[in-house]
């Protein structure tokens, strides 16, 4: 990912287009994975996505340098997620999986069975505990950054990580339990 440098940041803020579509390509893959992980729908990520690059470009002549321009467009990607889904309903299912069923072996069906079951554990986490885990554990951020962005303390990251973990340990149990007995 290439990263931003403050004159991108200000050529922004005074309109310049060609600036805003540098700010776009750096981080829309990375805001892309981040929700995605969050919302599991490739549809609703790809609405999300656009939004908070919507409100990037209306609020960017707020932004100034208090944190890095990473974390600030992390807080709003966080924000925008957290207020689309207490608007929608809860989890239902992970139907965008699709396989091909002529290639199938029961290893890729296994995998994928635990893949489903991952990403369903890590949805139905509470909210406070899912972004925490998603930022620390799947977007690799330090707990120092992921402080910022959500705005608590580090230890109370490593707490919610630390939760959200023995939680879905707890949720993946049966599934190390069957592999133990085989």
């Amino acid at each position: 990912m290439q990263t931003i440098d403050i004159s991108t940041i200000y050529a922004c803020q005074r309109g310049d287009q060609e600036a805003f579509r540098q700010i776009y390509e750096a981080y829309h893959k990375k805001i892309y994975r981040l929700i995605y992980r969050y919302c599991n729908d490739p549809e609703e990520t790809l609405d999300l996505t656009q939004e908070v690059f919507i409100r990037v470009y209306k609020g960017i002549s707020n932004f100034r340098s208090e944190c890095s321009f990473e974390t600030w467009i992390y807080q709003i990607a966080i924000n925008t997620v957290t207020s689309a889904m207490r608007k929608s309903k809860p989890y239902e299912s992970l139907n965008h999986l699709q396989t091909d069923k002529s290639e199938q072996a029961d290893v890729y069906l296994e995998i994928q069975e635990l893949e489903q079951h991952i990403e369903r554990s890590i949805s139905i986490l509470p909210e406070s505990l899912r972004m925490a885990f998603i930022l620390t554990a799947v977007e690799h951020l330090p707990y120092a950054e992921v402080e910022k962005i959500l705005g608590i303390s580090i230890e109370a990251v490593r707490m919610r990580v630390s939760r959200a973990r023995q939680l879905l340990r707890e949720s993946l149990q049966p599934y190390i339990n069957e592999g133990k007995n085989q």
